[in-house]
């Protein structure tokens, strides 16, 4: 049925979905991303990934994804497959956004209640820590 979607929506758009795969991998290889080898951004992607979203967050995650916790390995094999496809480079701030919330459906399997306050007042610690070092415009 996918197989399926994807010929009917290139035969009406034109869509080439290897074609866009290639373009990609060829923009990047020229781009700032490629003054770090991949080995660099394999590990690095994920991480600073998953420190934007905060090491509450990031720890709770991890932690449900030890469980085997369903949400949990989902979501992150889904971040393995996008850092060893290696298309975002330095750019998961910005294009691995939208897996947020569902990072912290993960993390909060692994929350109990009576942790929330702490875990809350973490992130809060956090921002404001982020805020006044790097002094950024948010």
């Amino acid at each position: 049925m996918l197989l399926a979607v994807h010929a009917v929506f290139a035969a009406l758009t034109g869509f080439d979905p290897i074609g866009t795969l290639r373009a990609t991998e060829q923009v990047y290889r020229f781009g700032v991303a490629s003054e770090r080898p991949y080995w660099f951004w394999l590990p690095g992607s994920p991480t600073a990934f998953l420190l934007m979203l905060g090491l509450p967050v990031a720890w709770l995650a991890l932690r449900a994804l030890a469980t085997g916790d369903a949400a949990a390995v989902a979501i992150i094999a889904v971040i393995a497959v996008a850092a060893v496809a290696g298309f975002t480079k330095g750019e998961v701030e910005r294009i691995w956004l939208f897996l947020t919330p569902l990072v912290c459906l993960a993390a909060a399997s692994a929350l109990d209640e009576r942790r929330l306050r702490r875990a809350l007042a973490l992130l809060a610690v956090q921002a404001l820590a982020w805020e006044l070092v790097w002094n950024t415009l948010w």
